[in-house]
């Protein structure tokens, strides 16, 4: 029975000993103009152009900002815009249902 007794140990203690890989750090995705705008297309929805919402948004508006040389608001319309580009016809107010806002905050 002894012997029996070793063998589990030296097989947990060889488990133990064993190292153990670390987790890898995610990777960003690689954005690209159009990805960018669908993010923040994706994160505007029902955000009511909070900060909180230029916060988490920063990222891809960032990118925008910088492809484009455009101020981060106008990234984010442009996006909108962009959203809607099958209708000939865009309405401010079609955007602020969109995002939840009324739109004299657009």
């Amino acid at each position: 029975m002894t012997a029996g007794k070793i063998t589990r140990q030296t097989k947990q203690t060889q488990a133990a000993v064993v190292p153990q890989e670390k987790p890898q750090p995610k990777r960003r995705k690689a954005l690209t103009l159009l990805s960018a705008m669908e993010e923040i297309v994706e994160r505007a929805e029902g955000s009511k152009l909070s900060d909180e919402f230029f916060k988490e948004a920063k990222r891809p508006i960032a990118f925008v900002c910088k492809r484009l040389d455009l101020t981060p608001a106008q990234s984010v319309l442009l996006a909108l815009f962009m959203n809607r580009c099958y209708d000939s016809r865009i309405l401010l107010s079609e955007l602020a249902d969109d995002v939840k806002c009324r739109a004299i905050r657009i």
